[in-house]
């Protein structure tokens, strides 16, 4: 009877734990838009586009950020700022930035 009342004390904590995706909350979910890449070789060269038509965007990439996401609800569509991919870590930063066009302010 112990025994019962272990498995079944784990099954419910198991099943109550969070899952891997957890972490990812949605403003909104968006599988169709219309996508922009703007295209950069370097930080410099994206701050300064960025300055032109996001300055608040700006300033925020100048502190951390390798790409940018700026998406719109109306009509539905998404740019991308980042650089030209070098590396896995900028593969993973178009992927990052994408999941902000399907999915908003995911990780806030």
């Amino acid at each position: 009877m112990k025994n019962l009342v272990f498995v079944l004390l784990l099954c419910t904590t198991a099943c109550s734990m969070p899952s891997k995706n957890s972490f990812i909350h949605k403003d909104h979910t968006r599988t169709s838009m219309d996508l922009k890449v703007n295209l950069f070789s370097n930080k410099k060269e994206m701050i300064k586009a960025l300055s032109k038509n996001h300055k608040n965007l700006a300033k925020l990439a100048k502190l951390l950020p390798e790409g940018v996401a700026v998406w719109y609800t109306v009509p539905s569509g998404c740019e991308i700022y980042v650089y030209e991919p070098k590396t896995d870590e900028d593969v993973n930063t178009w992927g990052h930035e994408l999941m902000h066009c399907v999915y908003g302010n995911w990780h806030l």
